[in-house]
């Protein structure tokens, strides 16, 4: 998948999903009067964290885009609707958080001690 089909589809369901919540806005924000508002930026760093776990190797592209299927109220929640801000919140997450340098094996058996950014 390139990135102009990824911001397609990123588009339609940050639209979807902003359209939804209008529809629902008091109930949504309710929140804001409490003094233990969610943190939804940590909500997703979490959900983001499972598709690492559960899929050792993903690169960014393939995140982002499981990210998204599997949890566009939580990105919207965290960053907002404006696609390009996202994508750009979401890259920046990947590189400063989830893209851990991966050992890479030496030849003969030597104790790993190269690493590789993950791409």
């Amino acid at each position: 998948m390139d990135s102009g089909e990824l911001n397609d589809i990123l588009l339609i369901i940050l639209n979807k999903i902003f359209m939804d919540k209008q529809e629902n806005i008091q109930t949504d924000w309710d929140w804001l009067d409490n003094e233990s508002a969610p943190d939804f930026i940590e909500e997703l760093r979490e959900c983001a964290g499972e598709i690492v776990m559960e899929n050792p190797g993903i690169d960014k592209e393939e995140w982002i885009d499981t990210l998204l299927r599997q949890f566009p109220c939580e990105v919207v929640d965290a960053y907002g609707t404006d696609e390009q801000e996202v994508y750009q919140a979401l890259s920046h997450l990947w590189e400063t958080e989830l893209a851990d340098p991966v050992p890479v094996p030496i030849p003969n058996n030597r104790a790993t001690t190269q690493t590789r950014d993950r791409k």
